[in-house]
């Protein structure tokens, strides 16, 4: 055993700038969210154990159900598929997105970043951060046993619900990234190309500024170095 929650903590897997740069809590644009679920994660292609059967099972009730968007498209129907090109789209297009282990613990950081409500089906398994922040506050779990209500248990949970998890979601999404890494490079890569962010002519360095600003400052060289036990 290699993971103490006692002492240790998970960290968010690496997600790269232009994916982070994609996300509605910095560009501002929050689209119309029209999917009630959607998971598009390798399972066909899998065996069984890279899952422990859960996304087997998944695509197993819903993948060819009437409600799939793939079949139906609707306001509310699900999406349970293989990977797509356009998975970003389709995560900024759904209310809930669903977290399922594959060789190993699943990626919550994707659908954080995009805005769409974590749906955790990870028995027994722990999720990044969740020894540090209160994730119920944004997510949901389901148990294995209770994934044929999947649907059934989203539809009954209360708009304001639903608003206020979107809220929370807001204000912990930059937790799961590694923005500062980023935040500095790109102050020194506007700075290096002679861009004045106060000044900003174009409508790239005003899309710039206007991202940065929505970020916030960088840590200072002190902080850095604190951080890193210096």
């Amino acid at each position: 055993r290699c993971f103490d929650p006692r002492k240790d903590v998970l960290l968010p897997i690496y997600k790269s700038r232009p994916f982070v740069q994609t996300s509605p809590f910095l560009t501002g644009r929050q689209p119309p969210r029209t999917r009630l679920f959607n998971f598009l994660g390798n399972a066909e292609h899998q065996p069984v154990h890279y899952s422990l059967g859960l996304r087997q099972q998944l695509h197993a009730l819903f993948s060819q159900q009437p409600d799939n968007c793939a079949k139906n498209e609707h306001d509310g129907c699900v999406l349970v598929g293989g990977h797509t090109r356009s998975f970003i789209d389709e995560l900024q297009k759904s209310v809930f997105c669903g977290v399922l282990p594959g060789n190993g613990w699943g990626h919550i950081e994707e659908p954080v970043i995009q805005g769409c409500i974590p749906v955790l089906v990870m028995p027994n398994i722990a999720v990044q951060m969740e020894n540090v922040i209160d994730i119920s506050r944004f997510s949901i779990r389901i148990s294995r046993v209770d994934l044929p209500k999947l649907v059934d248990t989203l539809r009954a949970i209360p708009l304001s619900d639903v608003r206020q998890m979107q809220a929370e979601l807001a204000a912990a999404w930059e937790r799961f990234t590694y923005s500062s890494l980023f935040k500095r490079e790109w102050r020194l890569q506007l700075h290096a190309a002679g861009t004045q962010l106060h000044a900003a002519s174009t409508r790239r360095a005003k899309r710039d500024a206007a991202l940065l600003a929505r970020l916030g400052n960088p840590p200072s060289e002190p902080e850095l170095a604190r951080s890193f036990g210096a």
